[in-house]
């Protein structure tokens, strides 16, 4: 009598295992779908991290004054005012800044761009300090980019340095001759 009662449990069960089946088979499709589309959430959010991380990276968010330009964590300013040297640099330190210290090829680039185009020169910070060619921020001097036969110091009356557009190249130069400048300072 106990397998025909087990037999007839299982045949009165078949219907709701049937149901259940049904349902799983509903569901299972449905719930694959939503894993997956945690998943591709889940990796789309990490990709847009990860660019974020390479774009700030690469293009740090400027940190620079109305009118100043970013590059490699400095703030570069050209000062369209003609004036001498001297006065150039005083400008700039009532920036915080001062006349523009190059340090690279890119540096020099990115400055001669500033600078403007066509036949427009402009103060730089090199200056004959005795018998040294400084700049007026203090950083090192290793890379020069004089133009061929610069400098000449002309009599010793030529003692500041000048980018020349285009071009790119230095030429040094009396201290009153009267042109535009750049500034530069570390970027905040």
């Amino acid at each position: 009598m106990e397998l025909m009662e087990i037999s007839e449990f299982f045949s009165s069960q078949l219907p709701d295992a049937q149901k259940r089946k049904q349902i799983l088979f509903a569901v299972i499709p449905s719930l694959i779908f939503v894993i997956f589309i945690v998943y591709k959430i889940y990796h789309i959010e990490s990709q847009v991290e990860d660019f974020k991380r390479i774009i700030t990276e690469k293009f740090p968010p400027e940190k620079c004054e109305k009118n100043w330009k970013f590059f490699q964590g400095n703030c570069y300013w050209v000062n369209k005012k003609r004036t001498n040297w001297t006065t150039s640099e005083k400008s700039c330190v009532q920036e915080n800044a001062h006349l523009v210290s190059i340090h690279t090829d890119e540096e020099n680039d990115f400055v001669e761009l500033i600078l403007g185009e066509g036949q427009i020169d402009g103060w730089i910070g090199l200056q004959l300090l005795d018998d040294e060619w400084a700049w007026s921020d203090e950083s090192d001097t290793m890379y020069t980019n004089w133009k061929a036969g610069e400098p000449n110091e002309n009599h010793g009356i030529e003692n500041h340095a000048e980018m020349w557009n285009p071009g790119g190249q230095w030429n040094n130069n009396k201290e009153t001759r009267k042109i535009r400048s750049i500034c530069k300072k570390k970027a905040s």
